[in-house]
Order: C-alpha cells, then structure tokens, then sequence
C-alpha cells in the first residue's frame, strides 16, 4: 500500500512540475453493488467526494486527472428459505467506506465534452454491516433477530478499472458520469468470490 502511494505521487509531482494543471472538486450520488457469490443482492445508494488535478498532456485534447475521493459503497443482500410451515428471512445492508484514488486519462471530443478512462486505486476504511432475521411459523412470527458489527474476511485493498464522461461548462462547472468494475477478490475465503461494481454521478467545480 505504501508502495503503492508512493508511486502515484512521484508520478503526479511529476506531471505537475512539467505543465500548467487546474484543480477542483466534486461531489455526487453513489450507486453500488457487489457482484460474485452472493444472495439476492440490490444496490446501495450512497454519497462520493472529493478533489481532483486535471494535467493537460503537451498540446493535445488528452489530459491526465488524479483524483483523491472519499466514497461510500456496499450493498443490499436478502436470503430467504421456504417450507410448507416455516419461512425464514435474512436482510442484510453492507455499508463500505472508501478513500479512492482514480487515475483518469481523459480525451475531449468536443470543446466541454470528455470521455475517460483509468484505473482506480481503492482503501477500504470502514466495513460495517446491519443483518435482521426473521423466522415465521405458519405465517406468524416466532423469532426476529438484529446483528450489527464489523464485516470480517474481506481485504482492504481495493483495484478497478474506471469509464466515464464529463460535461464541462466554460465557468468550470461541470458534470460527469461513470462506471466502476472492481477487479480484485474482496474475499479472503477460498473458493468465494465478493467484487466491486459502482455507477457514480455528479458535479464539479474547476478553478480557472
């Protein structure tokens, strides 16, 4: 990890003593998933922000943008099982914190309009989770259950692959979309398999 942050800051000071750069930052809506050996999972919504550097490259239309986003993320996970005289219920709500480090390469099509791409560097801060259990007996509830505490067996360290699109206006207010695809196994129990999957919009704001 601390290799890890190592390398994107020399790769970023770099970038940074040889152009002109802008700053910003933004803010927006979360929709999040995990995909992989899991239940009836639906998605969480939750809050991103953060701050970002937009490097232009030599004279082209690409440019490279750093960003360093808090990001809230996780998912929603309902099991249940059925017989003809029991039913059995369990919801569970993953709630994930991350401090994110998106590497975009960025290409502007149309004056204002970028489409992007980059991988995404992703440290995991918090993992709590909230599961309510409930078992019925011919339709009457004989039992109900509440958990909360800290998710275990999962890694902390998190590597995807970003796609995205921003809408620049000329008073640097801007808006942008993107997808996030998680690469790395979150679990660290053999055989299963537990991966980010994450829609982001918002708004930004550069400096001129």
């Amino acid at each position: 990890m601390k290799k890890t942050l190592l390398a994107i800051f020399l790769i970023v000071s770099a970038l940074l003593s040889a152009q002109k750069v802008k700053f910003g930052a933004k803010a927006g809506l979360n929709v999040s998933t995990l995909t992989g050996d899991l239940g009836d999972t639906s998605s969480k919504a939750g809050f991103y922000g953060g701050v970002y550097t937009r490097i232009p490259i030599s004279s082209s239309k690409f440019s490279f943008q750093p960003e360093i986003l808090f990001s809230m993320q996780g998912t929603k996970e309902k099991d249940s099982y059925t017989t003809l005289t029991v039913h059995e219920t369990i919801k569970g709500n993953y709630k994930f914190n991350y401090i994110n480090i998106p590497l975009m390469l960025q290409y502007e099509i149309i004056p204002g309009l970028r489409v992007e791409f980059g991988p995404q560097f992703g440290f995991m801060v918090t993992k709590k989770y909230d599961i309510d259990y409930y078992y019925y007996y011919y339709n009457i509830l004989e039992e109900e259950l509440h958990v909360s505490g800290t998710a275990k067996n999962l890694k902390t360290f998190d590597f995807g692959l970003n796609v995205g699109a921003n809408y620049e206006l000329k008073n640097g207010v801007n808006f942008s979309a993107r997808y996030n695809f998680g690469l790395t196994n979150l679990s660290d129990v053999s055989d299963y398999s537990v991966k980010n999957s994450v829609f982001s919009i918002g708004v930004g704001y550069t400096l001129k």
